[in-house]
């Protein structure tokens, strides 16, 4: 167990240091509570961590973005600084420096110093391919809520939703007020209440697998109405077919689903659903004339040489007639 008082809290995943600061002040009453922000008097800073509050002998310290992590300060004013937190390390009170959309070049003296000194996290943003970290993610959070989901419900939702945090936690909450008394989250459930270009993105994805032209079409203009840009629907498109060629082409080497998963990156009950449908409708050779295919059409929109709309509705229905 760490005896230290400070709490450095950074990373590219907003969501998550919002968070978790939140987390660390739910323990502490109101009044007990500073907060402080930018540029602030290193002197005013001392007196903070060496008293206690009105009414309560501990208090809390929040400290967003301070200068000090980003702007040029002198050798003295590092020496103050550095003393500052040793001092906080000592004492009573509980200091949460967090940073919030600003990067902190974490090679600078007060940075390294800070790790070495703070009970350190960083969070960092989930990638595309962190699938099973993401509904890890997703399922803890409506554990926590007191809810249940299976595993297919959660692919669904994994997919509809994307990759912010903040939106599927505020998602999540909108389900468990759906629901109410009832516990299990369902596929119905996560249908009703998705909407917006999201809630096209799923079905056009079942759509693909299934190389079925009557549904993948009208997905995609109702993508279009909701006002999501060709260029990130094509984007969906040929990752979907890189996935599909990449699931046909370890299958041809003889890998299970479990050595793909770690190869691609992806949940190995996800590719098994996945490969049960795509191996009846393509091949290696179809996937790779549907990737060069949409390629040229992405440089083609780039480029100027055709309307982004036109370009990407033409090769659909090359791809997928």
């Amino acid at each position: 167990m760490t005896n230290k008082k400070i709490y450095y809290v950074y990373g590219d995943e907003d969501f998550l240091v919002t968070e978790q600061v939140a987390k660390i002040r739910s323990g502490f009453p109101e009044e007990s509570i500073d907060h402080y922000q930018g540029k602030v008097d290193i002197s005013n800073l001392f007196e903070a961590i060496a008293t206690g509050g009105l009414f309560v002998q501990t208090k809390l310290i929040l400290f967003k973005n301070p200068w000090f992590l980003f702007d040029a300060i002198s050798d003295d004013e590092v020496k103050e600084l550095q003393q500052l937190i040793k001092q906080a390390n000592d004492g009573d009170n509980t200091l949460v420096i967090y940073i919030l959309d600003k990067k902190v070049d974490q090679r600078k003296k007060l940075a390294a110093f800070l790790k070495k000194n703070a009970e350190l996290t960083e969070h960092k943003a989930f990638k595309d391919w962190e699938q099973d970290k993401l509904m890890s993610w997703i399922s803890n959070k409506i554990k926590n809520l007191k809810k249940t989901i299976d595993r297919n419900t959660l692919i669904m939702f994994a997919q509809v939703e994307g990759t912010n945090l903040r939106h599927i936690a505020g998602e999540i909450e909108k389900l468990c007020v759906y629901i109410g008394d009832r516990q299990e989250i369902t596929l119905k459930d996560i249908k009703a209440i998705s909407v917006g270009a999201n809630s096209s993105i799923y079905p056009l994805n079942e759509a693909m697998k299934e190389k079925k032209m009557s549904s993948i079409m009208p997905f995609f203009y109702k993508l279009l109405q909701n006002g999501e840009h060709p260029i990130r629907i094509l984007a969906l498109v040929l990752t979907n077919i890189r996935f599909y060629y990449q699931i046909i082409a370890l299958k041809e080497q003889g890998k299970n689903t479990q050595e793909m998963g770690k190869l691609i990156g992806k949940n190995p009950y996800f590719i098994s659903m996945t490969q049960q449908v795509i191996c009846k409708h393509y091949s290696k050779e179809v996937l790779e004339k549907a990737f060069h295919k949409l390629s040229k059409t992405d440089l083609m929109i780039k480029t100027g040489k055709i309307d982004p709309k036109v370009g990407l509705e033409l090769a659909l229905i090359d791809i997928f007639k």
